[in-house]
């Protein structure tokens, strides 16, 4: 089968055109254009980043091949988020930056020609969504969080403010947007109604969780539910998921057969969740290796036990891939399984791109439908 050649990463930062220059605000996107190769049989990608410089890059792999690398100019892609976002035909994800203010970006690249769009964004950012019609991020800056509506057309971004509340996590769907909250006033934790045409607030569900501590920074929708993880409790590992029933904002638990459920991400009416951590306290890294699958439909579930453990994941309707952890010599694994089986398919040793400065494997995606 033909494979194409692995992209030349010096080659193409001399190519980069920055089409327009702006002031750091809010909404200002640039944009960088990268040749017209994008692959179009990749099997999986993995996000490099660097937290010392502005160089980061993704790697597209045909099963264990290395067959592209596209280098984007930000420091230090977000990793504890649910990023990346499939959305119509692009990915997007977060940069923070160099822990500076205003220096996060919303990165958004085209699957088809591999055109990267890169928003500067003013606080510092925290999380991302896409909703029908573009993507969302979430900041938090002086005791506030920032929910930003950017459009796919390009009409001007809609920006609301939510004060005293920590925004980790949202969703969204035609008509609302979700957010999970801190509320450090009230000290509890809430999930917000945000409506979606102008962002404001119409209503709010108090949550099984306390503050701080234990808000989830994954939070998915499935079959009319919203679906969080618990993966801490009262200072122990937890083994709960939340569901929020979309039409009378009801809220109920559903108990896994792991621990620390911690990202979550839905195929139809199918959620899996990882059960990982980010820094725990509780076990080696090591031992987290397990994925539990969801049927929304009943909200059953099995829990399956994968031979390596599990720091980031991706799934379509076909494979599930995992980004585990550093070896002994510092060397990220990327594992893909087959669905519904698990049946392990390639495990990669990673080699990072030497156009990113000392660097780190951030995150994953697969190829969507």
């Amino acid at each position: 089968m033909w494979r194409q050649p692995v992209i030349n990463s010096a080659s193409i930062l001399m190519s980069l055109t920055l089409v327009c220059v702006c002031a750091l605000v809010a909404g200002c996107t640039s944009t960088v254009f990268t040749p017209d190769t994008c692959p179009s049989e990749y099997t999986a990608a993995v996000v490099w980043t660097s937290r010392t410089d502005s160089a980061s890059a993704i790697q597209f792999f045909s099963d264990d091949d290395l067959i592209a690398e596209i280098p984007i100019n930000v420091q230090e892609v977000g990793w504890t988020d649910d990023a990346p976002i499939h959305h119509d035909g692009k990915i997007g994800f977060l940069s923070i930056g160099n822990g500076w203010l205003k220096d996060g970006r919303l990165v958004t690249m085209s699957l088809a020609t591999c055109q990267i769009t890169l928003t500067k964004i003013d606080e510092p950012l925290i999380n991302i969504a896409s909703s029908s019609d573009g993507f969302l991020t979430v900041g938090n800056l002086n005791g506030s969080s920032y929910i930003h509506k950017f459009f796919d057309d390009g009409t001007k971004p809609v920006t609301a403010s939510f004060e005293s509340e920590y925004i980790t996590a949202i969703q969204a769907t035609d008509d609302y947007v979700f957010a999970l909250s801190d509320n450090v006033v009230l000290n509890s934790v809430a999930l917000l109604v945000i409506r979606s045409s102008d962002l404001s607030e119409v209503d709010r569900v108090s949550l099984p969780m306390m503050a701080t501590g234990e808000t989830s920074s994954s939070m998915t929708y499935s079959a009319g539910k919203l679906i969080i993880p618990m993966p801490v409790h009262e200072d122990k590992e937890a083994r709960q998921l939340i569901i929020i029933d979309q039409n009378d904002l009801s809220v109920h638990t559903l108990q896994l057969d792991a621990p620390s459920p911690f990202y979550v991400r839905s195929v139809g009416d199918t959620v899996y969740v990882a059960h990982t951590f980010m820094n725990s306290g509780f076990r080696d890294l090591s031992q987290y290796n397990r994925i539990s699958v969801v049927n929304m439909a009943d909200e059953t579930s099995t829990t399956h036990e994968l031979p390596a453990s599990v720091s980031r994941f991706d799934v379509n309707p076909t494979t599930l891939a995992v980004l585990g952890p550093p070896t002994d010599d510092g060397t990220a694994v990327l594992h893909t399984y087959t669905l519904p089986n698990f049946d392990p398919l390639v495990s990669i040793k990673l080699k990072a791109p030497s156009s990113v400065p000392n660097p780190f494997a951030a995150t994953l995606f697969l190829p969507q439908p």
